[in-house]
């Protein structure tokens, strides 16, 4: 694998393809733009949320694998779900511990042309649907199961690219289309898939007269594909319908349509993707080295996990707004700083379900310290005065 393309593997496809257009724009010879700036993006969004998470934390904590152990099992499950995901053309934006965060970008097919949202909607289905069919309650051994529900929104997305102190950037989806995401997620239980009401009007048609099969092989206990779970938000699959197998037989199935970047191992792009890398992954890989060498590395560190306060309204209006935006990037900022200050790490900053959160490392490559549990303490201070 390039080098170029080991570091692009850190952050999402959309975030690479941004950086590698304005390096080639002429008008602007090739000058990345300064934070904060945004990208709207007609997309759908998908949110998954597994769970099961803590009963096998508890559980390799008492057979002795810990966090390898853990690292293993929930690296295996979202492999799989990794593949399905970007097999209909998604784009893993963000993880959010045990939940991840996927994007449908405007994209073009083979023949040139761009695909449609209606087309996007109906691959991000087909890919909840067959994570579903695979991977709900999925053995994981040990005497553990992993499952997920899934909640899906469409509309406009904005992509806020902010921070830029020490040459750090941080990139943060905001819109629509996220908040339907979360709360068609929150209308489920695991092993469901729901849609929002907007993405509903999409698909609806493709719906109508569907018969599956809801859990055995008698053909009595076929009924229609979907079920309205109030409020506009409909349930399209759940543990026990065979709804891959209607789709396949009533020809609903629309192509696969994977993408992938081409990603050369030019130095000026590089040195862009490691803006958007964390350090205590960047000190570890190099173009000489293996970067799987320091998988699953066991660091006492200490931990930051900080609810920013930005509300709802905020982070939706910073979608449109310059002065929301700003707003945005001056608390990114402030918050860089006051880690920065410590020599700490800065993880993930990201908007989900729980709002807007960051999360801070001290400890990590190459930053460690004796005292990082009081620089985590002061840092912590720092961003209480600051915000």
């Amino acid at each position: 694998m390039k080098f170029a393309e080991t570091l692009a593997s850190y952050i999402p496809a959309l975030i690479v393809e941004e950086l590698q257009a304005q390096l080639e724009n002429e008008e602007t010879q090739g000058v990345l733009e300064a934070a904060p700036y945004r990208r709207t993006i007609e997309t759908v969004c998908m949110f998954c949320d597994v769970s099961g998470f803590t009963k096998l934390s508890e559980q390799m904590a008492n057979n002795g694998m810990g966090a390898e152990g853990l690292a293993k099992y929930l690296n295996k499950y979202f492999a799989q779900m990794s593949k399905k995901i970007q097999g209909e053309g998604g784009d893993i934006f963000k993880y959010a511990g045990d939940a991840m965060i996927v994007l449908w970008p405007d994209k073009e097919d083979e023949t040139g042309e761009r695909d449609s949202i209606e087309n996007r909607i109906r691959r991000a289905c087909q890919a909840a649907v067959s994570i579903q069919e695979e991977q709900n309650a999925m053995d994981m051994g040990q005497g553990v199961q992993l499952s997920v529900k899934i909640g899906i929104g469409v509309g406009a997305v904005s992509v806020l690219y902010i921070g830029g102190i020490f040459g750090r950037m941080e990139s943060v989806a905001v819109g629509a289309p996220l908040i339907q995401a979360f709360e068609s997620e929150h209308h489920g239980v695991s092993g469901q898939v729901i849609v929002s009401p907007e993405c509903w009007d999409y698909l609806k048609k493709y719906y109508e007269g569907l018969e599956i099969n809801k859990g055995t092989n008698n053909t009595e206990d076929k009924g229609p594909g979907m079920e309205d779970m109030g409020e506009g938000f409909m349930l399209i699959h759940q543990n026990g319908w065979e709804t891959m197998a209607a789709f396949l037989e009533n020809k609903k199935m629309i192509k696969k349509l994977a993408f992938k970047n081409d990603i050369e191992d030019d130095p000026t792009l590089i040195q862009a993707i490691k803006f958007y890398v964390p350090g205590g992954v960047t000190a570890h890989i190099d173009e000489t080295n293996d970067e799987e060498k320091w998988y699953n590395e066991e660091r006492n560190v200490a931990t930051l996990f900080v609810n920013l306060g930005l509300e709802d309204a905020i982070l939706l209006e910073a979608a449109e707004k310059n002065s929301a935006m700003n707003v945005v990037n001056e608390v990114l900022a402030s918050v860089q700083k006051a880690v920065y200050q410590y020599e700490g790490s800065i993880n993930k900053f990201l908007m989900d379900d729980k709002g807007s959160t960051l999360i801070a490392c001290f400890g990590l490559t190459p930053n460690a310290h004796e005292d990082d549990a009081v620089r985590a303490v002061l840092a912590a201070i720092n961003i209480c005065e600051q915000l």
